[in-house]
């Protein structure tokens, strides 16, 4: 059984832009394949931004692309984005909504710096990439900043936020054991409390006043 089965694979090719070329890594926890692409500006790079789509979306999306682009040319830099697992052309492991696609990051990351793309690390991102480079930037220093949009408030919250999104009426009563259910099944398929990992609250990295 797979429960993110509804998610659309079938997305077209890297951009066909000049100056895109295709970025292939592997993910820091579990090896995971990792698909992506890559721009550089004309002028030497001043650093990299790392632009990361939302659960359910791809890297290939013709409505976000052409504005990463956009947004790295107008301050010099380059540019890597990639498919989170489960998404778009990368490997078909199960989304944990947080660590396992920090890990991917990180595996995009160390590719990136193996290809020569100049540091300091930017991150910037929505929903699902928002929880993945939250996760990722308090575990390696070259995240120097994040711009980060609607990130749910931990794991848990965004799987119960997905039951609740997929429901309507009185099936909503539903989502708290539904939630349980969702995040447990992710927990059994990693072997580990993957969901609590995730949550950047509890991280000793993270100091709240």
């Amino acid at each position: 059984m797979d429960p993110f089965a509804g998610i659309n694979r079938n997305v077209p090719d890297i951009p066909d832009h000049e100056g895109v070329e295709e970025l292939n890594a592997y993910s820091h926890g579990d090896g995971a394949h990792i698909a992506g692409w890559s721009w550089k500006p004309k002028e030497h790079a001043k650093g990299t931004l790392f632009c990361l789509h939302g659960f359910s979306d791809n890297c290939r999306n013709p409505g976000s692309w052409p504005l990463w682009i956009k947004l790295a040319a107008e301050h010099n830099v380059a540019l890597v984005s990639f498919d989170f697992r489960h998404h778009g052309r990368s490997s078909d492991k199960w989304p944990t909504l947080g660590t396992g696609e920090a890990w991917d990051l990180l595996g995009a990351m160390d590719r990136a710096q193996e290809l020569g793309f100049p540091q300091p690390f930017i991150v910037n991102a929505g929903s699902l990439g928002a929880m993945a480079a939250q996760r990722a930037a308090v575990a390696d220093e070259r995240i120097r900043g994040c711009f980060l949009a609607e990130p749910p408030e931990c794991p848990w919250h965004a799987v119960g936020s997905s039951i609740w999104n997929a429901l309507d009426g009185m099936g909503r009563v539903l989502v708290p054991f539904g939630t349980i259910i969702g995040g447990q099944l992710i927990n059994a398929y990693y072997r580990w409390q993957i969901l609590t990992d995730g949550d950047v609250r509890k991280h000793p990295a993270v100091h709240n006043p």
